[in-house]
């Protein structure tokens, strides 16, 4: 197992190998993670694990090929030596012919309060009543079954490249979703998501899960016709992670999107501003750099209804004469950690407002 303290220095040997056998291009990523995962079933905790993993994640831009190689859990003698046999594998590779080099020149990383909580790497056995916790509160409201899982990870991410970009950060998280059964075929499903333990509120979770799967134990059919329709949180979540796919450029340069073409015009109502902001305190999806090591900030992709921008890594934005936004991944530029600019009603205010309309959950 490589230690987290080592990682800087296994990347610092890997670039200097891989420079030296010709490589114009090094993006490599250590992540060192400890997680704990807890799964539930028929009111009662069925698996507890944890886990401690060290992953290495290489990209190589060798005479214009380009080529990407993960390792787990891997020896230093290993990684260095494996290098040699990804260099021989790139050889063989065409080269790219929109082929762009990686980001250059030092630059600072702002640091991200609220992104590690040192509680969650010591919760041991605490995590047992988080769980039994949610369990109860969804049992309070009347359900009569409840499934789910809770997992917290408490990690530290190490970047390094060819391009003189060097960052670290420590990340925790910790994730609870619960479903709570009325019966064979009513369910109701909450879950919630944060960086400290005491920002997560699992008792409300249960209970939310609990509440939905009681509310709909009467039901009927709905009859042919239209509807206004309010979406739950979870569902419109769903919504907005199809949103940060087909943002990104490279799913655009492939066909792949609603949006070719559509930047500066109205694509969704003029009340919506979606933006990613992976700078904000607490965000789960918090990072201060991206895989190429552009530093992150606040974009506004959709503006009041306007199509703003796309989501671009050093590639993409050659393309398309844009500006890096910070959102690289190596091949996929993607969102971080999507936000819906909050509107004047509350959930609750809306669905008094819905009257005859549907209630869509997860």
């Amino acid at each position: 197992m490589i230690q987290t303290l080592f990682l800087e220095e296994l990347l610092e040997k890997a670039l200097k190998k891989a420079e030296k056998q010709g490589v114009e291009d090094f993006s490599g990523r250590g992540i060192r993670e400890t997680s704990t995962i807890i799964r539930f079933s028929n009111n009662n905790v069925t698996v507890n694990n944890y886990l401690d993993t060290c992953k290495v994640l290489i990209y190589l831009g060798y005479k214009g090929r380009r080529i990407t190689a993960n390792f787990e859990n891997i020896k230093e003698e290993e990684l260095i030596r494996n290098l040699s046999r990804i260099i021989e594998k790139a050889e063989k590779l065409e080269p790219y012919r929109h082929y762009v080099s990686l980001p250059r020149g030092r630059v600072e990383y702002e640091a991200i309060p609220g992104l590690y909580d040192s509680e969650l790497s010591e919760i041991g056995d605490k995590a047992i009543d988080i769980a039994e916790g949610a369990i109860n509160s969804a049992l309070d409201e009347g359900a009569k079954r409840i499934s789910g899982s809770l997992s917290i990870k408490v990690g530290k991410k190490v970047l390094l490249t060819s391009g003189n970009r060097k960052g670290e950060y420590r990340y925790s998280q910790i994730y609870l979703n619960v479903r709570a059964f009325a019966n064979e075929e009513i369910s109701g499903q909450w879950n919630g998501i944060s960086t400290s333990l005491r920002n997560l509120n699992y008792e409300e979770i249960g209970r939310k899960a609990g509440e939905l799967a009681t509310k709909t134990r009467e039901h009927e059919l709905v009859k042919p016709g239209k509807y206004d329709v309010l979406f739950s949180p979870t569902v419109m979540a769903n919504f907005l992670n199809a949103l940060a796919i087909e943002t990104s450029a490279f799913y655009v340069d492939m066909g792949l999107s609603a949006f070719i073409d559509k930047i500066g015009t109205e694509v969704a109502n003029n009340k919506l501003t979606v933006m990613d902001d992976p700078l904000m305190e607490g965000n789960p999806g918090g990072k201060p750099f991206d895989d190429e090591g552009t530093p992150t900030k606040k974009v506004k992709i959709i503006e009041k209804g306007v199509l703003k921008t796309f989501l671009h890594n050093s590639f993409t934005a050659r393309r398309y004469n844009a500006e890096l936004t910070g959102h690289a991944g190596i091949i996929v530029p993607m969102a971080h950690s999507l936000i819906v600019e909050a509107g004047n009603i509350a959930e609750d205010e809306a669905l008094k407002a819905l009257k005859e309309g549907l209630y869509i959950t997860n």
